[in-house]
């Protein structure tokens, strides 16, 4: 129930006797429940006035909403979740409404924290809400900045039993889970608090507790850093080197808590401006709006600082923007100029965590220890100094001058301080985009700003936990680069910068178009017979074959930027158009004349596509995929990554496989894949290996305990042996393998459909409940089937084994499902593994001599399978690669000292759609068109204008061409990618020169310049942010990033 609002509720008091209802105007609070301070919880009760039809005497606990918190004991990020909001709501009821009473149920949350503390000795899920909640609202004694020590202490000790509890102290933790527990947000906040306690005791001249604490700290930190994960951050040699941003942008430069505001272009603006912004504040001040304004809108997420007025702000930006203008609010009526210069401003634009607003710090106050979200900076223009005022951050202290800025990095601790006894002090607080973020870097000087190769994407979502109260988080603000933006990429050669990256369509559908299999399918017969199930030449795979080359085919021409022949474009599309409907509904008679117009239209093309380059293309990255973060340090051992399963249990992330492995060549590779390190297996009752399998791990030594053996129920899963059989074809298999159980059991196929799949699979279930299988799975399993098995099974599968390759990611033949089959996957809980990762199974190209892998592997100085074996890992998927050589085995298992930067994840997730995509729509439906397969034929070079080879075609760019390939009078053409016209020439620009801020359609850029008629002829936009600036000419023309395109228009 919202506490803004009255409203008429309904809610049931728990208490210690009978449950009672209630019906009155603001009912938020809904319980009373439990132990704790009786005559605080009763003071809090009377105050908001809602214990009325309570039973006398019942005091405790308060909760909030339609239902109970539903605490559980097995994972306590809930419990955070659901003790933080509660609190927060009634740390903030009537907020604002009374000068006498701040908080009036300060009272009553103190004694709901003791509550839980006391739940929490029987109750370990319960220690990371009680610590937060303490870090929130009980960091300082009452009415006071002295720092409550007791509380603090005790919150350190909990957060550090929260790491015991969730595994996060493990070095084995897969990086997976050491997310998704929010290890890297729990080790900091714990090393945090005992630090701070520390010299906090130090300060009161208490050199034993101080000692002993320090110490502690001192522990904590040594064995964070001892854990995989922060092995990278060399740096770090003390707690107050410990900031998130590095984890976003290892290697970056400057790096350090306080930055040389030389180096930031928006610093150097604001001191430009700090009249007009001083002079806006001090109307505020002077009219006594300050306070007023501070109420309508809030950041804060606790008891953030102290005494109450002691540390306040009033936001410029929206906290919870209603419309699409977050500068819409009160404060910026009355800071229009300050408003309006920081909405204009790219650093604040293009990002996650922007923040302004005016800050008062008055003698006494304190603003506590915290971090800021990552990826960020910050910035203070100082107002008004005051003597007596410091900020903390990191290591260094630093003190404001009035008219000055300083720039810094929030991600490490910080906090405010007022030490004298009068007085205030006022600044204009920002924070703003890191300037290695993608949307930033072409604003900073490559001497000024040194960035990693490739740019992070957003991060992951947080817990509820600390944020500055000028920061827009709720919750511990550890926005990791997690998973989508890999962590610790090496520099590449600089071919891929900022989602650029050559892609070598022309060598692709060359390569495709002449694979010897290929020519076996000229025609059917016995060389290409219409039988797809084993692979190799077949109707089926030639055609994909030929859609793939056809899709590579067009891309190089639109890439290459010449003229090309509308018949050409046309006989293409009949061609695919005719390959779909042969896939829809094979007609043996029509292969031959498909195949014929295909071949005829590459014998042309040949000699042309083997004389391209490769083409310069920025990719569209895929920033939404969650990807897992996989090390590169080279460091990391195989057993030591795991992937969850959802019943608790660890899989390897890198296993061996074993198809078609047979004899004394399985026995052989699974002894070298064991003493090589590898502890993941996979078999099946349809490979006939698992007696040798069992003899080589009997034979290893290794213990049954570090192993993960996965197998498969083939017969029964076909249809082939009844389903009463499964038990005993199981303990057939368990006894060829020599061991009492196997750690994932799965059905090798959706062979069986309807009742019959039903009893399969509570077979499957019984053997579950015997303790010989750890863990159910399934292999071969479209969406279609899962939903169907989903909606009746009782122990659902943890594993999903299937195909997994660059041309086919989850699925040998495309569903249609609106999701991928890793996407329901992980919105399922459902650990994927995939196959046949290298291998042409069971159509005919060979993905490691794919033109466009080979190409990313020899930028990576890898090898193709080492290349495709790593995509599938950054995107959460653990892979089981056979082989027979132990050279081989060893080159499949040497994935952990490389890193695949976003635009290279990019480009190889792009194959799928030159693989499947048709003529008229992009495929599979759930992908992204990664190389714009669809947008329009590029124009050649324009006269006047120098083009380059490596210009990509931009949405909106080539509509208004004519038949004869001309471009119709006033429509804008590409003519100079990478590039912009030069800003500095007055008697170049239009007026107005821009659309004011980014994010804007390049079609609106266009629009605006066409109707200034000849007062605007060129633009230059910028894809990566939006941005527009017109022109009436552009004699002059410089370098430019962040996907800069000009564009000009066509006179008649």
């Amino acid at each position: 129930v919202s506490t803004a609002t009255p409203v008429v509720a309904a809610a049931t008091v728990e208490v210690t006797g009978k449950p009672h209802r209630c019906t009155r105007r603001r009912c938020t609070p809904r319980t009373l429940r439990g132990r704790g301070a009786a005559a605080a919880a009763t003071a809090a009760a009377a105050a908001i006035g809602w214990l009325a039809e309570a039973p006398r005497g019942a005091v405790g606990q308060v909760t909030w909403g339609p239902g109970p918190l539903n605490l559980v004991e097995d994972n306590d990020l809930p419990n955070q979740q659901r003790l933080h909001d509660l609190l927060r709501r009634a740390f903030f009821t009537d907020y604002g409404t009374s000068a006498r009473q701040p908080h009036a149920l300060m009272p009553a949350i103190k004694a709901e924290i003791a509550d839980f503390r006391q739940k929490a000795e029987t109750m370990p899920s319960l220690a990371l809400a009680v610590s937060m909640a303490r870090y929130h609202f009980a960091w300082y004694r009452e009415d006071s900045a002295e720092m409550d020590v007791e509380s603090v202490e005790d919150a350190a000790n909990l957060m550090y039993a929260s790491i015991q509890f969730s595994g996060c102290n493990r070095p084995d933790m897969s990086a997976e889970l050491f997310f998704q527990r929010m290890c890297n947000a729990r080790w900091p906040y714990a090393v945090m608090m005992y630090s701070e306690l520390g010299r906090e005791f130090a300060s009161r001249y208490l050199t034993e507790q101080a000692a002993t604490i320090l110490e502690k700290a001192i522990a904590a930190f040594d064995e964070m850093k001892r854990l995989p994960y922060y092995a990278q951050f060399v740096h770090w040699q003390g707690p107050y080197d410990i900031n998130f941003n590095e984890e976003w942008f290892p290697g970056a430069w400057p790096a350090g808590p306080v930055w040389d505001k030389s180096r930031v272009p928006l610093a150097l603006v604001l001191e430009g401006f700090a009249e007009a912004i001083t002079a806006e504040l001090s109307s505020i001040v002077e009219q006594g709006l300050f306070d007023s304004l501070h109420f309508e809108g809030l950041r804060a997420e606790g008891q953030d600082s102290a005494p109450w007025e002691g540390w306040r702000a009033v936001e410029l930006m929206a906290v919870d923007p209603k419309g699409a203008n977050v500068w819409d609010t009160v404060a910026c009526k009355h800071a229009p100029q300050t408003c309006g210069l920081l909405a204009s401003r790219p650093e604040m634009q293009g990002c996650q965590h922007p923040s302004a607003s005016f800050v008062r710090l008055r003698a006494g106050g304190r603003l506590k220890p915290q971090f800021g979200a990552a990826p960020r900076l910050a910035c203070h223009l100082a107002i008004r100094a005051d003597p007596g005022t410091r900020m903390s951050v990191g290591n260094q202290t630093v003190a404001w001058k009035t008219g000055e800025v300083l720039v810094f990095d929030d991600t490490f601790i910080r906090q405010e301080w007022h030490a004298g006894v009068k007085g205030e002090r006022y600044v204009l607080q920002l924070t703003f985009c890191h300037p290695c973020e993608d949307s930033q870097r072409h604003l900073y000087s490559p001497s000024a700003i040194t960035c990693p190769a490739a740019a992070p994407a957003p991060a992951a979502p947080a817990v509820a936990a600390a944020a500055s109260p000028a920061a827009s988080v709720a919750g511990v603000p550890t926005s990791h680069p997690g998973t989508a933006a890999p962590l610790g990429v090496q520099p590449g050669d600089g071919s891929v910068q900022e989602g650029a990256i050559s892609v070598p369509f022309a060598a692709a559908a060359a390569w495709a178009a002449s694979l010897p299999e290929l020519a076996l399918c000229r025609e059917l017969g016995e060389q290409c017979p219409p039988d797809t199930q084993h692979g190799g030449p077949n109707p089926l795979s030639a055609l994909n074959t030929w859609n793939y080359a056809l899709n590579n085919l067009k891309a190089a021409l639109r890439h290459a930027r010449v003229d090309v022949d509308p018949a050409l474009l046309t006989a293409a599309a009949q061609v695919q158009a005719a390959i779909q409907s042969f896939l829809a509904l094979p007609a043996l008679d029509q292969f031959g004349p498909i195949v014929a117009s295909a071949a005829q239209i590459f014998e042309a093309m040949l000699p042309w596509l083997r004389q391209q380059p490769p083409a310069q293309v920025h990719v569209a990255i895929r920033q939404q995929q969650p990807a897992v973060r996989i090390p590169s340090d080279g460091r990391t051992t195989l057993s030591a990554l795991n992937f969850p399963l959802a019943n608790g249990l660890a899989m390897p992330a890198i296993g061996f496989g074993t198809w078609k492995l047979e004899g004394t060549a399985c026995y052989n590779a699974v002894r070298w894949a064991l003493e090589l390190g590898l502890r993941h297996i996979d078999t099946a009752e349809a490979y006939g290996n698992e007696a040798e399998i069992g003899r080589a791990i009997r034979d290893s030594g290794v213990p049954r305990s570090e192993l993960f053996i996965a197998t498969k129920a083939t017969s029964v899963a076909l249809g082939m042996a009844d389903p009463s059989y499964l038990e005993a074809i199981l303990a057939g298999q368990l006894q060829a393998l020599q061991t009492e159980y196997v750690d994932v059991y799965m059905l090798h196929a959706a062979g069986v459909k309807g009742d019959q799949l039903r009893t399969v699979w509570q077979g499957m279930e019984r053997i579950l409940e015997t303790g010989h299988v750890k863990a159910l799975g399934v292999s071969n399993f479209g969406v279609a089937d899962l939903e169907e098995l989903w909606s009746f099974a009782k122990h659902r599968p943890v594993y999903l084994q299937n195909i997994f390759k660059v041309y086919k990611p989850g699925e040998q033949i495309l569903s249609g499902s609106p999701l991928s089959l890793l996407q329901w996957a992980q919105s399922q809980g459902v650990a994927m593994v995939g196959y046949s990762v290298i291998n042409s199974w069971p159509h005919m190209m060979l993905p490691l001599e794919d033109p466009h892998v080979v190409t990313i592997a020899q930028r990576r100085g890898r090898t193709p399978s080492q290349v495709l074996h790593r995509w599938c890992l950054q995107h959460g998927i653990a892979v089981i690669p056979k082989a027979s050589s132990r050279d081989r085995i060893r080159e499949n298992a040497m994935l952990l000292d490389f890193e695949l930067v976003p635009a290279e994840m990019a480009a190889l997730d792009g194959l799928a759609t030159l693989s499947e995509s048709t003529h008229d729509a992009v495929k599979p439906t759930w992908a992204p068109d990664v190389f714009g397969l669809l947008q329009p034929q590029a124009l050649p070079p324009q006269p006047g204008i120098a083009a380059t080879p490596s210009a990509v075609q931009q949405p909106g760019v080539a509509q208004g061409i004519t038949a004869n390939g001309q471009a119709a009078a006033g429509m804008f053409v590409e003519a100079l990618r990478d590039a912009q016209c030069r800003r500095d020439l007055p008697e170049a620009r239009s007026e107005p020169f821009s659309l004011g801020g980014g994010a804007h359609r390049l079609e609106d850029c266009q629009a605006a310049c066409a109707a200034r008629g000849q007062d605007c002829n060129v633009v230059t936009y910028y894809h990566g942010t939006g941005y527009c600036h017109m022109f009436r000419s552009c004699q002059e023309q410089q370098p430019a990033g962040d996907g800069a395109v000009i564009y000009a228009r066509a006179m008649a």
